[in-house]
């Protein structure tokens, strides 16, 4: 049996695209950063346990301003056994309405991205903490897209590590499916970046170094309307805000994706004052 420190040998076909490399090709040429026509909406969602139904609440006001991502959700839950639900809050300019302080505990899926790293042998997550200064960076949906292009390079060049998943990384405690991560540096002018994403049954992720941290973009679900599926353990997805973005190509198809978000810090040994203690604006810009 392979200890979980240890990468294991990876087994995958290069013949054929792998499942890691499909799943990226297909969200980056949905979201191709090149197509000009291309729509999209953005709001911030919660997920909560509520009388033993895993549920998706959203904006109060969601309906009148992106009545597009109300009909996605509708559908996504429908296919996914989950209830949704409309936050009954109205927002106010001193605290956003998703924004909540009831628990200051790490968030669970954090702790798995964490272990996950340690894993890989990242330089500097041997003392690995939750990054203290802010809530998370959050990105443009141009970013966003461009982050999907570079994943596809990754995926063709990059160096590849299968490591065995961790009980933080699912809701099924039993579960081995190990996870295929891959990684390469990516050079812009004087800057190098260690850019990655990670796959699995359970568990997909874009990350990258950004200074002395390590952000990485962890999806719950996503997919074209009409088959959008659960990619990531939603139900340990609950003491963090979740992104849904809503792309609408010029063909009339919607293609959503639902993440949350993580800023990891390699250097302090200890953080003062995490960033799941701190509110955040909602607003999202491109």
């Amino acid at each position: 049996m392979h200890n979980a420190h240890n990468p294991l040998p990876e087994q995958v076909s290069e013949a054929s695209p792998r499942p890691d490399q499909q799943w990226v090709t297909e969200v980056s040429t949905v979201i191709n950063p090149d197509n000009d026509t291309l729509a999209h909406d953005y709001c911030q969602l919660k997920c909560r346990m509520i009388q033993r139904h895993l549920t998706l609440i959203y904006p109060h006001d969601l309906a009148d301003k992106h009545p597009g991502i109300v009909q996605y959700l509708i559908k996504f839950a429908e296919r996914n056994g989950l209830k949704l639900l409309r936050d009954r809050r109205v927002s106010c300019d001193a605290e956003p309405p998703l924004v909540e302080r009831r628990r200051e505990e790490a968030p669970i899926l954090a702790l798995g991205v964490g272990v996950l790293l340690q894993q890989t042998g990242l330089t500097g997550t041997q003392h690995l903490h939750l990054a203290e200064a802010e809530a998370v960076p959050q990105v443009s949906a141009d970013r966003f897209a461009k982050l999907f292009k570079i994943a596809e390079t990754v995926g063709t060049s990059g160096k590849a590590v299968v490591v065995n998943s961790n009980r933080f990384l699912s809701t099924d405690k039993g579960a081995t499916t190990p996870v295929t991560g891959r990684a390469s540096k990516v050079v812009k002018g004087d800057e190098s970046r260690t850019f990655s994403y990670f796959f699995s049954d359970h568990f997909r992720a874009l990350g990258y170094t950004q200074k002395t941290r390590y952000v990485m973009h962890a999806f719950a679900g996503g997919g074209h309307a009409d088959s959008a599926s659960l990619w990531g353990p939603l139900a340990v997805m609950t003491r963090e805000p979740l992104h849904c973005r809503l792309y609408h190509t010029p063909e009339g198809e919607s293609y959503g994706l639902l993440y949350a978000s993580y800023s990891l810090d390699l250097e302090r040994d200890a953080a003062s004052a995490a960033w799941w203690q701190r509110s955040s604006a909602s607003n999202e810009t491109s």
